[in-house]
């Protein structure tokens, strides 16, 4: 399906949540691999977080530092894809979604549920931006931003891989 969409011109995506249960270090080279060959627009790396309202409510929660670590070989198998800093890494911490970016994540992930079905939403508990309104959200983004360095693009935000497909003459220098 996915080379199907890619052939539409559909931007496509992809990802992995890093600490489930049985999850090796094997497993977690071949999604990256699948995700180099396949050429996403978007890779999407989440820690596990377990959920108390699940079967997974006893299981540990996944390792930031290896969360870290696969966002960084993705990026740096697929130079040009939008790569968030998952919301699960924020509900870890603030510094830890910082810390996505000097890995390699380069998309902020805003939590705009509408108020009245956010507790309908959890996928984990304490998900950043929970309580806060959609304002607030957007400004605590943009306080991270500048924290390290960067600006909050309001644009499409089409990949670069798309950039390439539609003006290969531009972009002859992405792989």
């Amino acid at each position: 399906c996915y080379d199907y969409l890619q052939e539409l011109g559909y931007q496509t995506g992809s990802g992995c949540l890093v600490g489930m249960r049985g999850q090796t270090i094997s497993h977690l080279a071949e999604d990256m691999i699948f995700f180099k060959e396949k050429e996403f627009d978007m890779i999407g790396i989440g820690i596990f977080i377990p959920h108390q309202d699940t079967v997974f409510a006893g299981e540990p929660a996944g390792s930031p530092e290896l969360s870290l670590k696969v966002l960084a070989l993705t990026r740096i198998l697929n130079p040009y894809c939008h790569l968030p800093a998952a919301t699960s890494l924020g509900t870890l911490g603030q510094a830890l979604r910082i810390k996505a970016f000097t890995s390699g994540a380069n998309v902020f992930m805003p939590n705009f549920t509408p108020d009245n079905v956010k507790e309908l939403y959890s996928i984990y508990p304490g998900k950043t931006s929970a309580g806060c309104s959609s304002k607030d959200t957007l400004d605590n983004i943009e306080k991270e931003a500048e924290q390290i360095g960067r600006y909050i693009d309001y644009s499409i935000g089409h990949s670069i891989l798309k950039k390439k497909k539609e003006r290969p003459d531009v972009y002859s220098t992405c792989k």
